[in-house]
């Protein structure tokens, strides 16, 4: 859990924009597992198959790009 606050604070005061990509990505990571430990193994799944992968290394080519 506080790994989660850690990631969230260097996602919104990095200076790289990449960089800040990088740990929404980890932040997403993190917060599938809590929800594996909690159980919620449907919702850990889709957090990460979606956010994890899809919707973050879009945002990633789209800089690169």
């Amino acid at each position: 859990m506080i790994i989660l606050i850690i990631l969230s604070f260097f996602i919104v005061f990095s200076k790289n924009t990449i960089t800040s990509m990088l740990c929404l990505i980890l932040s997403f990571i993190f917060t599938g597992i809590c929800f594996l430990l909690l159980g919620a193994e449907f919702i850990a799944f889709i957090l990460i198959i979606v956010y994890a992968s899809a919707i973050s290394i879009l945002f990633i080519f789209i800089l690169c790009y």
